[in-house]
């Protein structure tokens, strides 16, 4: 488009120079005519004159159709200039148009893509904020799992602790029962060992009688 623009505009240019230049010539027709309408009146004052030059007017006139007939001619090539000019000129309001619509579709996109960009952000920030809140409850999620696997481990502390006790304890009894054992088993061996002397004495005894 652009470079269509410019060809636009390069012709533009040129044609504006060929119509100076058509211009320029018809100044110097216009010159010169004005120059003929002062030969003119010079030859209604010098009619008499004027009969005597009667051959050089006839050459002159002929010139100067001659230079009419140029004029026409160029008259005729402005014109159709003119024309492509105005031709131009249409093609290129409808281009100018076309962009002018193509700015405004393009304008309608942007607002457009803005607005997509907004509610883009607003997702983001719920997005931030619902993974905030994940984060949260995460975190209260850690806390309250630590406590209770604190607790749970405490608990198991406790438990083993009462164990250790429970186990403590029957070792005390277990070694009060052997002690208990070993003293009812010396007491045996003492009875045992008097009851083995109250039969020698009581042998003895019958012995003797």
């Amino acid at each position: 488009m652009e470079e269509l623009l410019q060809q636009i505009l390069n012709k533009l240019e040129d044609l504006s120079r060929g119509q100076q230049a058509q211009n320029q010539r018809l100044q110097r027709l216009e010159d010169g005519q004005e120059a003929l309408r002062t030969d003119v009146a010079g030859l209604q004052a010098g009619q008499e004159a004027l009969r005597t030059d009667v051959a050089g007017l006839q050459a002159g006139q002929e010139a100067l159709r001659t230079d009419v007939a140029g004029l026409q001619a160029g008259q005729e090539a402005l014109r159709t200039d003119v024309a492509g000019l105005q031709a131009g000129q249409e093609a290129l309001r409808t281009d100018v148009a076309g962009l002018q619509a193509g700015q405004e579709a393009l304008r309608a996109d942007v607002v457009s893509l803005q607005a997509g960009q907004e509610a883009l952000r607003a997702d983001v920030v719920g997005l931030q904020a619902g993974q905030e809140a994940l984060q949260n409850r995460l975190v209260a999620l850690g806390v309250r799992l630590e406590n209770e696997v604190f607790e749970k481990i405490r608990a198991l502390f406790d438990a083993r602790q009462v164990h250790l006790d429970y186990f403590e304890s029957l070792r005390d009894a277990l070694s009060r029962v052997e002690e208990n054992l070993d003293h009812l088993i010396r007491r045996e061996r003492q009875q045992d060992i008097r009851l083995d002397e109250h039969e020698r004495e009581i042998r003895l005894l019958r012995l003797r009688k």
